[in-house]
């Protein structure tokens, strides 16, 4: 900071001493041409128009001195560069390179493939295991489904059976139906007869023709005929309830559900269908799954064992820091493109030009060499030092640039010119206030 204060306290005193001289030189010149111009008697005529071309060469040096001085004093930058972002390619995976044959600086645009990668050793473990655990599920299901078919195949095979067995069953339960209702009819009849005879050998007890304990025999044999049919009845109302419940299926014997060995076969079939059925869902839960994991590692594999690297900005390969053939790992730098649609002109200043600047003020930049003059205005005042602000930017700053004050303009015209848009690097000069001699440049543009 003490060497540019001194540097410039030292440029604004030889300043100084220059303007001094000049206007000391003036004043001699000027005293010189009064005492010329005022000629004595004598003299001759031709010496009095000596004195007035003397007269006017000097006011012409003046002129030209003022001109020259507005030129040279007026806020003008001391360099000025056309500058840009730089944007960074890196590596997506880990692998070898392979960059597309392309010269530096060559233009490129957004999308462009600029390297592509391969990793082909690639560790697929988990890929493999997954693919393991898919098979063994797979394998599992096609089991439990073969187990399902066998079951229900055994099962519709003891159909018949069961069906020939229920037919038997029924018609059994009906001939006992029947059997029990021609029992009753039988006890009914005896029950007719016994009460007949009960009343005629009442009536001849009565009469004295037979003696009283033949009728109290009679009246016994009525009361077994009487007891009998009753048991006919009860054993017909238990043949129709076994008949009903054949009918409906249930084979009723002794008490208890008479179901033959084909039934019983049958209903143990089909808890064991419920049990693989179940271990068949979950194998299908569990293969679906692990298709979904597989199908994200499938990603994930292909996305790591190839990449390409595109292009992301519209401008030109600015570096190369890998080289064609190289292995790289993820994350590495590959390459740097210049952005051409942010150009902007970075310059520096002295601090007495920086101090009467601002943000927004407009200003103009000529390039060397190039006549035509673009318009602008101050996007940055970075001030001294400002190394950081030139950290993403395609051209550094010279030491000397650093020690004066740093300025950035914005020229939209200069992005959209075909020759400056994107010529990173091409120097020129900024003005920010209007010189002497810009109606002559403007009236030659």
């Amino acid at each position: 900071m003490f060497y540019r204060i001194k540097r410039s306290t030292i440029q604004k005193t030889a300043e100084a001493k220059r303007l001094a001289e000049m206007r000391a030189h003036l004043e001699n010149e000027i005293a010189t041409a009064s005492t010329a111009g005022t000629p004595a008697p004598d003299q001759p005529k031709r010496r009095r128009y000596g004195g007035l071309k003397r007269a006017a060469a000097l006011v012409a040096l003046v002129v030209a001195v003022a001109v020259i001085a507005g030129e040279q004093l007026a806020m003008v930058s001391a360099n000025a560069v056309l500058n840009a972002q730089v944007t960074t390619l890196r590596a997506p995976i880990t692998g070898r390179l392979r960059v597309e044959p392309r010269a530096l600086g060559a233009p490129v645009r957004r999308g462009e493939v600029i390297a592509t990668l391969a990793n082909p050793r690639l560790d697929t473990t988990r890929l493999d295991d997954l693919m393991l655990e898919r098979d063994t599920s797979q394998a599992a299901l096609t089991q439990s489904e073969a187990t399902l078919a066998a079951i229900t195949r055994a099962r519709t095979a003891l159909l018949p059976a069961i069906a020939t067995y229920s037919d038997a069953r029924i018609a059994e339960a009906e001939a006992r139906v029947t059997e029990a209702q021609e029992s009753v009819q039988a006890a009914t009849a005896r029950v007719i007869l016994a009460r007949a005879e009960a009343g005629r050998a009442d009536t001849l007890a009565a009469q004295g023709l037979r003696a009283t304990a033949i009728a109290e025999e009679r009246r016994t044999e009525l009361a077994v005929a009487t007891a009998s049919q009753r048991i006919a009845n009860q054993a017909e109302a238990r043949a129709a309830i076994v008949l009903e419940a054949a009918r409906a299926g249930v084979f009723l014997g002794d008490g208890f559900n008479d179901a033959p060995h084909s039934v019983q076969r049958r209903e143990v079939l089909a808890l064991e269908r419920e049990r693989i059925a179940a271990e068949a869902a979950f194998h299908r839960t569990q293969l679906g799954a692990l298709q979904q994991r597989l199908d994200a590692e499938h990603l994930r594999v292909n996305a790591r064992r190839a990449a390409v690297v595109g292009a992301n900005v519209n401008g030109r390969l600015w570096m190369l820091s890998a080289a064609d053939g190289e292995d790289v790992q993820a994350g590495q730098e590959i390459a740097r493109l210049v952005d051409c649609t942010s150009t902007v002109v970075t310059l520096s200043v002295s601090e007495s030009v920086y101090n009467r600047l601002s943000l927004g003020m407009p200003a103009r930049f000529r390039a060397a060499d190039d006549g035509r003059v673009f318009q602008g205005e101050i996007l940055r005042l970075a001030g001294s030092g400002a190394r950081e602000v030139y950290n993403h930017l395609a051209v550094a700053p010279s030491r000397l640039h650093l020690e004066r004050y740093d300025v950035t303009l914005s020229v939209p015209e200069l992005r959209r010119d075909p020759t400056l848009g994107c010529a990173i690097g091409r120097t020129g000069r900024a003005f920010f206030e209007e010189r002497p001699f810009d109606w002559l440049r403007r009236l030659v543009q």
